[in-house]
């Protein structure tokens, strides 16, 4: 008996071996191509026809949204080198979001009007929308948490 099991475990040995080997034989070592590193623009292109429509749009009272979204907007275009439709789209947030009485979203908004103005060279311009974020924010360092705790939200 202990033969008998001697050589059936020889054999289920043998048997394993024999898979393992033709598994490792029969896989297809995967190709990789390398290239140097290069810098470039990233293109992707979109082709379409037709009218792009807002699956859901934002309503007139909600004036935190057309806010952030025309102030976004306004950074976007000062980015592009756009500054008088930049500059045009940051005070149209901020008279939109003057009236909610969301005081926080006003200093965000003062913030980079006021960023957007001291850039640009335009000192004595920004000076008024310090003032004005100081009187909303009198305490020192209040109008600058009300930007980062908005901008981690957003």
């Amino acid at each position: 008996m202990k033969k008998l099991i001697l050589i059936v475990l020889v054999l289920v040995a043998v048997g394993v071996g024999a898979g393992v080997y033709t598994m490792r034989r029969n896989t297809v070592e995967p190709t990789v191509t390398t290239q140097p590193l290069s810098r470039g623009d990233v293109v992707d292109t979109v082709g379409a026809t037709g009218t792009l429509e807002a699956v859901e749009t934002v309503g007139e009272h909600d004036l935190s949204s057309r806010a952030t979204t025309t102030m976004a907007l306004g950074l976007v275009r000062a980015a592009q080198g756009r500054d008088d439709e930049a500059e045009a789209l940051l005070l149209e947030a901020l008279e939109i979001i003057e009236s909610s009485g969301f005081l926080a979203l006003e200093s965000w908004v003062l913030s980079r009007l006021e960023q957007f103005l001291r850039e640009r060279g335009r000192d004595d311009e920004a000076a008024v929308y310090r003032t004005r974020l100081a009187e909303l924010a009198p305490v020192e360092g209040l109008a600058a948490a009300f930007s980062s705790r908005i901008e981690r939200i957003a």
